[in-house]
């Protein structure tokens, strides 16, 4: 079946993909992940992070932190009631929260050439 006919097919409301990945372009910035350390959660090196700011810090949530102006994805634990960052130092550096991750986009395929 053509991929035209399958399109007739489908039913239902029409979504737009930027409201999907990007509800809030707003209070939202994209980072690409560096590196596969939280591959567990569904994050692989290579994807697009959408990042939301406004958000309650939570247990279990994972932040993007400016630690000294660099950019790092950490998880938030609560430990002795405190909400901490997994692999930020806590003394020292500025960590600045700059949101918690919403969204993981993943490139299946290269992009094509021109």
């Amino acid at each position: 079946m053509a991929f035209a006919k399958i399109v007739d097919h489908l039913d239902g409301d029409e979504v737009e993909f930027s409201d999907v990945v990007l509800p809030r372009p707003e209070r939202s910035v994209l980072f690409t992940a560096p590196d596969e350390r939280f591959a567990a959660r569904g994050i692989l090196r290579g994807d697009i992070i959408v990042v939301e700011r406004g958000h309650q810090l939570s247990d279990g949530a994972i932040a993007l932190l400016a630690i000294d102006g660099e950019p790092r994805l950490a998880l938030i634990t609560r430990t002795a009631g405190q909400l901490t960052f997994d692999d930020a130092p806590s003394d020292g550096p500025d960590v600045e929260v700059l949101g918690l991750a919403s969204r993981v986009v993943r490139l299946l395929l290269p992009p094509l050439g021109p």
